[in-house]
């Protein structure tokens, strides 16, 4: 209602009012233009793209500047939801499905440092040095592999453009948690280099948990961490190399007065370099290395006791070909090595696993309306042999209106961790991994309607995934043990629906909608703890004032209650878990008085939503919190001054 009523304002202000010629127009967040890359590894306009994809742009990203990469994702992104483990982990899930399905990438590379429930270490992504996010609806196991059955996040970072460019930003809010970053770039003939460095701090805080019938305080845990990478590059007509050392350690102070904190390290090296002899041809060389470890360290002795420790080599070869009239083809070949210490394996031991795989892809452009892309992928592993990923896409265009509809095969072989735990919960039950897993295999169909005219965008896609031999956990009749299997099929359905209105220079609309039948049944329940219905809506006007640009941001997201059961780990009994709806109002102010210098203030979670209920799926908020993010372009201010 609010926001409903908020529009209406605009709407009549936009009638009777129009601003100076120089107002720079408030952020566009789609772009027919804009090129990706992440669809089919060769840069292509969105527009010629036949899979579903979705770009945050760089715009969109400094709107979010002092942010996070979590709230960035849930508000640019339908179908997407972040929870958090007992107010410590955070657990990603898209379109219906776990971080098991979803590959995150980084300038197209994997990342290691699994957390729990096979989540990413969201904390060694620093959002002040991304350019931008392209994201993949769908399977994508022909290109990227193994877990790529709800799609891909890729996130591409910056990269200078100036001979001299440097950037200082200064974060706080309301949660306790406070941040500085510096970037630094420069180029100089063929040559560019980048780094950035991160500093966060948060503190603890407490939120009331009425979990048991009488309010208790419950501890959110606080951190340090520190991010650093830098990049070197060379780029000439015919030969581009890179190479990139970052380096992330993370103090997570645990929960109450623990004598021991957890320490989370993380050290990668990314080569990277393309050869093109002739026009039509490219060759691009690979490797990526990335060592994410964990420690225990006692706060009195801080001698750090490392208990788990994950290893990654991909090495890769492409080939791409664009000879053939209206076709470009990718080929390659590609080596993929894990390997994992834990304390969950018999006497902390470690284990590994090896993968090869070869692939083609072909993007064929029939008309100026009709696309096609085809690809095939065969994948052999250690453990489970050959398996074969197929996919086809098509894309017609008539008028402002395209349609894309496909069909993707995908899987996900079974993790080290589902193969090999042998793990003792407080003596309570026993966590057996699996050496008989098959890997879950998927079939996703999907079909999409695009209009656009102008000033207006509409979108809508509808989606079916079907899993077979879907791994999930079951009990033994002692009810003392729990195993790893491959124990039924699964089935995600869902639609999406985005939609952009611009009105003038001065006002953006948005708004996006998922809904989502996530069916994954044991004993006749329904174990799915995904919210079916979500929706985000934002309203951001710009205006000059004072002789600098200026915008109002005012955006809400809501989500639906869910209904599911989880087996009790006490009583070996099945419980009946509800998760309420919520919503959460947020409204800012960004601006930049003068070039070089920008500032995004506000309030966040402005009604003071808090969760009732504590559980292992909440969505964690203190309540209503003021943000500030400022930031200064040093070269742009040095400019300003001399002139």
């Amino acid at each position: 209602m609010i926001l409903l009523s908020f529009l209406s304002s605009l709407l009549l202000f936009g009638q009777s009012y129009t601003l100076a010629k120089d107002t720079i127009p408030v952020s566009k967040n789609y772009k027919l233009d804009e090129i990706v890359i992440t669809s089919s590894r060769i840069p292509k306009p969105i527009k010629d793209v036949p899979v579903v994809t979705r770009v945050i742009s760089r715009e969109i990203i400094k709107r979010n500047s002092g942010q996070t990469l979590i709230s960035l994702l849930e508000n640019e992104v339908p179908g997407l939801e972040f929870t958090q483990t007992e107010g410590v982990t955070n657990n990603i899930t898209f379109q219906g499905m776990g971080a098991n399905y979803i590959l995150i990438r980084i300038d197209g590379e994997r990342i290691a440092a699994e957390t729990s429930r096979s989540n990413p270490d969201f904390n060694r992504i620093n959002l002040e040095n991304i350019e931008k996010i392209e994201i993949i609806k769908g399977a994508m196991s022909t290109l990227y592999g193994s877990g790529a059955i709800a799609g891909v996040i890729n996130i591409i970072t910056k990269k200078s453009t100036e001979p001299l460019s440097a950037t200082a930003g200064i974060n706080f809010n309301g949660e306790g948690e406070s941040k500085y970053s510096l970037n630094l770039g420069s180029v100089i003939g063929k040559f560019s280099a980048d780094g950035n460095i991160v500093l966060r701090k948060k503190n603890k805080y407490f939120i009331d948990d009425y979990s048991s019938g009488s309010v208790k305080d419950f501890e959110v845990e606080g951190y340090d961490n520190l991010a650093t990478d830098l990049k070197l590059s060379f780029n000439s007509a015919k030969f581009n190399a890179s190479v990139k050392g970052s380096y992330y350690t993370h103090e997570r102070y645990n929960e109450g007065n623990a004598t021991t904190h957890d320490v989370y390290e993380d050290a990668g090296v990314i080569f990277k370099s393309q050869y093109k002899p002739f026009k039509t041809s490219i060759f691009e060389l690979s490797y990526n290395y990335d060592n994410y470890t964990k420690f225990d360290m006692p706060l009195d002795t801080k001698e750090k006791d490392k208990n788990y420790n994950n290893e990654i080599n991909n090495v890769r070869l492409n080939y791409f070909y664009t000879g053939l009239k209206n076709n470009s083809i990718t080929t390659g070949i590609e080596f993929y090595g894990e390997k994992l210490l834990t304390y969950q394996f018999s006497a902390g031991g470690s284990e590994s696993a090896e993968s090869g795989a070869l692939y083609v892809q072909d993007d064929y452009k029939i008309s100026e309306a009709v696309s096609v892309q085809g690809g095939l992928r065969i994948e052999g592993h250690s453990e489970f042999g050959t398996n074969i990923t197929p996919k086809l896409s098509a894309m017609y265009k008539i008028g402002g209106l395209t349609f894309r509809a496909g069909y993707a095969g995908g899987f996900r072989s079974p993790s080290l961790k589902e193969l090999y735990t042998n793990w003792s919960h407080m003596n309570l039950f026993t966590l057996i991994g699996n050496r008989n897993l098959k890997p879950e295999t998927s079939n996703n169909y999907s079909f999409a309607a695009e209009y656009n005219r102008r000033n207006f965008n509409i979108a809508a896609s509808v989606y079916h995934n079907r899993l077979k031999d879907k791994i999930s956990t079951i009990w033994n009749e002692g009810q003392d043990t729990i195993y790893y299997s491959n124990v039924d099929k699964a089935t995600v359905t869902g639609v999406d629906v985005n939609a952009k209105l611009e009105m003038g220079k001065n006002v953006i609309l948005r708004g996006y909608y998922s809904y989502v039948k996530d069916l994954n049944e044991a004993s006749g329940k329904n174990e799915s703890s995904v919210r079916p219905h979500s929706a985000v809506a934002s309203i951001e006007y710009g205006f000059d004032a004072l002789k600098g640009n200026y915008a109002i941001i005012l955006n809400s997201k809501f989500a639906s209650g869910v209904t599911y059961y989880t087996l009790n780990s006490y009583t070996y009994q099945y419980a009946e878990v509800r998760n309420k709806p919520y919503s959460i109002f947020n409204i800012g102010l960004k601006g930049s008085p003068y070039k070089g210098v920008s500032f995004y203030t506000g309030v966040n979670n402005i009604f003071n939503y808090k969760p009732k209920e504590i559980s292992f799926n909440s969505y964690f908020t203190k309540g209503t919190t003021i943000f500030f993010n400022l930031s200064i372009n040093v070269e742009s201010l040095l400019k300003r001054q001399d002139r």
